[in-house]
């Protein structure tokens, strides 16, 4: 546990083919980034949201903001992942 060792195998078969529906929340400092760095390989089309308050981790972002705001966020981060997996319209495959 912890972000020094995160259980990529295991996150890797939990959520294989949940692809933009996975939203990782990373702590906001330098481990935290390291640690969705490293999740990020094994589930490369999931969703990062982090704080936008240094040190802080997912569970002081839900409970500074709230909830709602909180889902909200979360929604906005899965659609922005979404639209940036796309091709452009009019883009050759």
């Amino acid at each position: 546990g912890g972000a020094g060792s995160p259980p990529l195998e295991r996150l890797a078969v939990l959520l294989a083919g949940h692809g933009t529906h996975v939203v990782i929340g990373g702590d906001a400092d330098d481990p935290g980034r390291a640690c969705v760095e490293r999740i990020g390989e094994v589930l490369p089309d999931a969703a990062v949201l982090f704080s936008e308050c240094a040190g802080e981790d997912p569970r002081d972002l839900l409970t500074r903001i709230g909830p709602d705001e909180f889902t909200a966020r979360v929604r906005a981060t899965q659609y922005a992942t979404i639209r940036a997996a796309r091709p452009a319209r009019g883009a050759l495959s």
